[in-house]
């Protein structure tokens, strides 16, 4: 049995390079390890409108190591431009992305609007017993758990 168990994510466009060559390194010094492959990336994003699906998280929880090869980035209009149809406009909210949308509302004036009342409210229900609040997406704001 091997003695460690890694998530492979290759991703798209170089990443399916990448990973091929890096696990042919790993296997070269003699690294023990049963490799479990993972998606992410622009299909991902396409198709789920995410590109760390859930099941990925979960595969990263469970086995606690990780192979990134890399994934493509695109500008915004053209990414929402190849979503499937149905999810575009769509997809969690956070609540350091909320915040930062009150932040920018109230800073412009806007305090009582619908939007403004709806995304307090938003905070105030994920809000922790302990004041923190869950944020399991990478929104760029920061590194949950940290």
């Amino acid at each position: 049995m091997a003695k460690h168990t890694v998530v492979t994510m290759p991703g798209d466009g170089i990443g399916n390079q990448v990973l091929p060559e890096a696990l042919r390194v790993l296997k070269a010094v003699g690294f023990d390890a049963e490799y479990v492959h993972a998606d992410i990336g622009w299909e991902c994003w396409i198709n789920e409108g995410n590109a760390l699906p859930q099941r990925t998280i979960d595969l990263l929880a469970k086995h606690k190591l990780g192979l990134f090869g890399a994934i493509t980035s695109k500008p915004k209009k053209e990414a929402d431009e190849e979503l499937k149809p149905e999810l575009r406009g769509k997809g969690p909210s956070t609540p350091s992305q909320t915040a930062w949308a009150l932040m920018g509302l109230m800073a412009a004036g806007d305090y009582e609007t619908d939007s403004v009342k709806q995304g307090i409210e938003y905070l105030l229900s994920q809000q922790n017993p302990d004041g923190s609040w869950p944020e399991a997406e990478f929104t760029g704001t920061g590194f949950p758990g940290r």
